[in-house]
């Protein structure tokens, strides 16, 4: 028989869990939840479009163009009298940008291009055009395409050492005429007296001055690089100096007033630019980047 004690305890313990177990638990606490307003979207942003430069709404399904073969790289003919070069490359990729295509046309004479725009008998000349004041008055021009240096250049057997571009006062010279390098011998050689005007010899295309190299007909040239560069490679001549004696470059004439015209072209240059693809024509045709 169990002592008195620990009956006491076990009634003592039944009260405890039968009060436990009646007792009402606290409901818990209701929360009520309220939804927050909700941000508007973000606006939907387009991707921006790229501009369309289309020449077609200016000049027509065709661009008609004038050119003169007789400029190696720029533009030539090929064995099977084809326009090759970096201009003919480049107006027939910008013809392909604008939508239309290219008629180019070879007027076999250099002084008949901007002759040929002024009239309108095409759209716009190429053929390493170097815009000058004269031929603003007749034409107005794209912005430049290319920039590069110049060279002075002799006969490949002929022992001639030239340091600096004025050196060459000594010597009978050659230029192509109407040309950057033709304007620099006038207005900083012949005027100031230190070319005799009987020494300057001009020609009307590279392979004319380069014949007049050969024949020791004149004993110096001056040449753009890229042009240079080329009849050095056929071991034609020997460059003596390379050196950015002018700072033009070539443009592509449009007829004057066309306004419309040039800022397509502009357009599309720039783009061609930045794109590398002159970059792309330069190392094809001339073996060297276009300098800045």
């Amino acid at each position: 028989m169990k002592p008195l004690y620990l009956r006491a305890i076990g009634v003592w313990l039944a009260s405890l869990i039968f009060t436990a177990c009646s007792a009402q638990l606290a409901p818990m606490p209701t929360v009520t939840y309220t939804p927050q307003p909700t941000s508007p979207p973000f606006p939907t942003i387009a991707a921006p479009t790229e501009e369309v430069l289309s020449l077609k709404p200016i000049i027509g399904d065709t661009l008609r163009v004038a050119t003169s073969a007789d400029f190696l790289p720029w533009e030539y003919l090929d064995k099977e009298n084809n326009l090759k070069g970096f201009d003919i490359e480049l107006i027939q990729e910008i013809a392909r940008r604008g939508g239309v295509k290219a008629d180019i046309r070879d007027y076999q004479n250099f002084d008949a291009l901007l002759p040929a725009v002024e009239k309108g008998d095409v759209h716009v000349a190429i053929g390493s055009i170097t815009p000058t004041e004269k031929r603003r008055q007749s034409v107005d021009f794209s912005e430049v395409y290319y920039r590069e240096y110049q060279c002075i250049v002799t006969a490949p057997d002929l022992p001639i050492t030239i340091n600096e571009p004025k050196d060459i006062v000594i010597y009978n010279i050659g230029v192509i005429t109407n040309t950057a390098l033709d304007k620099w011998v006038i207005e900083e050689l012949v005027r100031p007296g230190l070319l005799p005007l009987n020494n300057l010899n001009r020609y009307d295309s590279a392979d004319a001055l380069v014949y007049g190299l050969t024949t020791n007909a004149i004993l110096i040239g001056l040449l753009d690089s890229s042009t240079a560069v080329a009849y050095e490679s056929d071991h034609k001549l020997r460059i003596l100096l390379t050196e950015q004696i002018v700072e033009d470059g070539p443009a592509i004439a449009i007829q004057k007033g066309n306004h419309e015209l040039k800022q397509m072209l502009d357009k599309l240059i720039d783009k061609m630019l930045h794109e590398g693809f002159i970059d792309q024509l330069a190392e094809k045709y001339f073996r060297q980047q276009v300098n800045p």
